[in-house]
């Protein structure tokens, strides 16, 4: 919620929680944030996909990572850094830390920063950020 407004935090907050950002340039780091869902969702179906390439029934493997995730979702409702939490999720020398591992090599987090970059960009009206749309 931005700006700060009591009428509308006492209803949002009947609702869930509510977080306000200081300035309007960290509204735009949120807005920007949101622009994730997309692809958090598409890496998702990626997993029941690959799943269904190995022979798993696609309602069975769609069902199954919804499941597993929608637990994991659970576990960040519970607070605690994410930080925390990803250790948590992840045994030393397991197959967790392997995928994980694999994909900071492979410059999974610096292509989500840049991602994000480029579409706060756009938010801010910057020349040469790219796309248009939803």
């Amino acid at each position: 919620m931005y700006p700060e407004d009591d009428v509308a935090r006492d209803l949002f907050e009947r609702v869930g929680g509510v977080v306000v950002p200081r300035d309007e340039p960290s509204l735009e780091a949120f807005s920007a944030a949101t622009s994730t869902f997309a692809a958090h969702l598409d890496y998702l179906a990626t997993i029941a996909g690959w799943m269904v390439a190995q022979g798993v029934e696609d309602e069975v493997a769609s069902a199954y990572v919804a499941h597993v995730f929608g637990q994991v979702g659970k576990s960040l409702a519970d607070g605690g850094s994410l930080a925390e939490l990803t250790a948590r999720h992840m045994t030393p020398g397991g197959i967790n830390e392997q995928l994980l591992t694999g994909l900071r090599r492979d410059g999974m987090p610096e292509m989500v920063r840049q991602g994000l970059d480029a579409v706060l960009a756009r938010l801010r009206g910057s020349a040469g950020a790219a796309g248009s749309g939803d």
